[in-house]
């Protein structure tokens, strides 16, 4: 989450440590052009951001199926596209599918 525009981003991980050191990391070493894929450090470069102003929230934790994390980052994504897509940092945006039978 980018704390100074209440922007958000929304991925999955296996392990949130190295996750959140490999974000702060891209945010400090960022070099236009060569890590344009990445939305995070992109974001924050542009707008003049530091690592202070990077958050992070943990929405669901456990969750050992692929597929499943898949889907529950994919709806998260769609969820805040659908409220407001402008406080989305996320450049690449699933379509929302089920894989599983909702019940």
């Amino acid at each position: 989450m980018c704390k100074k525009l209440n922007k958000f981003y929304v991925g999955e991980t296996k392990d949130l440590q190295q996750r959140i050191y490999k974000h702060l990391y891209d945010i400090e070493k960022f070099k236009p052009l060569i890590s344009e894929d990445k939305c995070v450090p992109l974001h924050f470069r542009m707008n003049k951001h530091d690592y202070i102003d990077f958050s992070i929230f943990v929405l669901q934790s456990n969750i050992v199926d692929a597929d499943v994390k898949f889907q529950i980052e994919t709806f998260y994504i769609n969820l805040i596209k659908r409220i407001d897509h402008s406080r989305l940092i996320n450049t690449k945006i699933p379509n929302l599918y089920f894989k599983y039978k909702v019940s």
